[in-house]
This record gives structure tokens, C-alpha cells and sequence, in this order.
């Protein structure tokens, strides 16, 4: 088997496994909501490193603003109990 194959499967390889771990951690961008008071009511959960839920990415950079934090999303979609650690 050529070098450049046996890169390419490992490479491979190596992304399945790293989901399979657990890395579903989304990056959260503020800089692509504007300084607004109000964020958009649009439904798009999303799961903060906190355990808790927001509304949307939106909602999530305005209470780390407000409250000086840095919470990151988590995954998509609303939390469980094991994010909660509550499992």
C-alpha cells in the first residue's frame, strides 16, 4: 500500500475515534451577533458547557456577556441529565 493511503486511513481512523470519545464540543463565535439588547426568540437549542440550556446561540453569548462568563456550547439541542451531571 502506498505511504499517501496508509496516511489517509489512519487520518481516518483517527476522526471516528475522536467522536466516538465524546468531542462534541461546538465553537461559539459572539462576534457574529450584533451588541443588541434583545436577541431573536428563533428555537435552536443548544447545550452550554454549564449544563444548562439557551434558547439559541444568541441567548448564550448574551448571558456570558451579562454575567462575565465564557460558556461554550456543549452540543446542540438541550442538555440531559448526564450533562447536567445529575446521571
Amino acid at each position: 500500500m502506498k505511504r499517501s493511503g496508509v496516511i489517509l486511513i489512519t487520518a481516518s481512523v483517527l476522526l471516528v475515534f475522536r467522536d466516538l470519545l465524546g468531542s462534541d464540543a461546538v465553537e461559539l463565535s459572539c462576534d457574529d451577533y450584533p451588541k443588541i439588547p434583545e436577541c431573536p426568540t428563533r428555537y435552536d437549542p443548544v447545550c452550554g458547557t454549564n449544563g444548562k440550556d439557551y434558547l439559541n446561540r444568541c441567548h448564550l453569548c448574551r448571558y456570558n456577556g451579562e454575567a462575565g462568563k465564557d460558556i461554550g456550547i456543549k452540543h446542540e439541542g438541550y442538555c440531559t441529565c448526564k450533562d447536567m451531571n445529575l446521571s
